[in-house]
């Protein structure tokens, strides 16, 4: 557990750093019985580590004040959908009783969005159809499988499930969504929404719009169902979640320069659907958290303080989506949310950490580099915690 300290007195706070594979998942207990849940993992995430947790926390009189899901990622969704369907009604939990939910959903987006909602119909007519039917066919022959991908789909069931089992979604929301400016109160604790501003919405929006009026035509017409399914089909085939980029000396035997990491990344940017996280800066008298999500931080950096006293980063480990945020932020603790696959995180972001005289680095897997990172301790002044779910401070 991360444990803080208020002016003289203890800020009851916990974070458990759940161990969610190649995904993310954080509960966070503010004091008195109050909890925020963000992300979920994937569906086996909850089943093995968050499910267990929850009912702990429920037998100890705690309840989910905001359960937020910060972009509709499989690695970041999965899970909830699982944790919605075994926890039931909203007013009779099975698990944990859930008060709100925060999460930017496809048929949200819609609602808002004037250009997007003005394209769907009831019922498609007989010629629409069979041309929907057959592009869905391209697409599918086009794309593979595989976890981790953006699921339309999951953020689709996942709304319908929260509507059929009367959860609250987005209930501080001004609009509809979850934006910048956003904010609520547990307790004596602040929650303040940095990301998505307007313009990481609009560009989401009218991205799916241009891609739909290239297979479409201009005067394109969908029905809900096709929507969501050719929405999910096109984010899989063309904005695909990289993978991060192995550094020249991950693997070496032996203690290394990680100035020879620096460069190493190929800088990948976060695509449109990451680029919707919700990013949450939680704060109380002098302590203050950032969760990022797969954010990129330059969208939100101009929004945020200088100085968190603890920064999860963004996106598994990758270096791109987090290059703002170190370049602009102070912070003793970080933590990276990953079990190595897919190549994160990468040798670039790590030099940047260890150099930056950060003193406290949390991994909740053992990776690639640990020995590595482990040689750099005494050169650099930090410490690295490795599968570490409970970490006191």
């Amino acid at each position: 557990m991360l444990l803080g300290e208020t002016n003289k007195k203890k800020a009851k706070y916990k974070i458990h750093f759940i161990r969610a594979m190649s995904g993310d998942s954080f509960l966070i207990e503010l004091g008195r019985g109050h909890c925020i849940l963000i992300d979920c993992g994937y569906k086996s995430t909850y089943e093995t580590e968050l499910k267990p947790l929850l009912k702990k926390l429920h037998r100890e009189g705690c309840r989910i004040d905001i359960l937020v899901i910060t972009h509709m990622d499989e690695d970041h969704i999965g899970g909830a959908i699982s944790l919605i369907e075994e926890n039931g009604d909203k007013n009779n939990p099975h698990i944990i009783a859930i008060d709100n939910i925060w999460f930017n959903g496809i048929f949200n987006l819609c609602r808002i969005n004037s250009f997007l909602s003005s394209h769907l119909v009831e019922k498609l007519s007989e010629i629409e159809h069979d041309k929907t039917e057959y592009l869905m066919s391209r697409f599918l022959r086009l794309i593979g499988t595989g976890e981790g991908f953006v699921s339309a789909k999951q953020a689709e069931t996942f709304e319908i499930l929260c509507k059929e089992k009367n959860y609250d979604i987005n209930l501080d929301a001004q609009n509809g969504l979850i934006m910048a400016g956003d904010r609520t109160q547990i307790g004596k604790w602040e929650i303040k929404v940095l990301s998505p501003g307007e313009k990481e919405v609009d560009c989401f929006a009218k991205w799916i719009d241009r891609c739909l009026i290239s297979s479409f035509g201009k005067n394109y017409k969908l029905d809900k169902q096709y929507f969501v399914d050719f929405i999910e089909k096109m984010i899989i085939a063309t904005t695909k979640d990289e993978e991060g980029s192995y550094g020249s000396e991950c693997i070496s035997a032996g203690k290394v320069d990680i100035e020879t990491w620096i460069g190493t990344s190929s800088l990948v940017p976060m695509n449109e659907a990451n680029r919707m996280s919700i990013v949450l800066e939680i704060t109380c008298d002098n302590i203050s958290m950032l969760f990022t999500g797969d954010s990129e931080s330059e969208d939100w950096i101009d929004r945020a303080m200088t100085q968190y006293d603890v920064v999860k980063l963004s996106h598994h480990g990758s270096t791109k989506p987090n290059i703002a945020l170190l370049e602009k932020i102070d912070t003793d603790k970080v933590l990276i949310s990953t079990n190595g696959k897919k190549n994160h995180p990468e040798n670039d972001l790590l030099a940047r950490i260890i150099k930056k005289d950060i003193k406290d680095i949390y991994f909740n897997y053992e990776i690639r580099q640990k020995q590595q990172i482990l040689d750099c301790q005494e050169d650099y002044c930090f410490t690295a915690h490795f599968e570490e779910m409970e970490i006191e401070g």
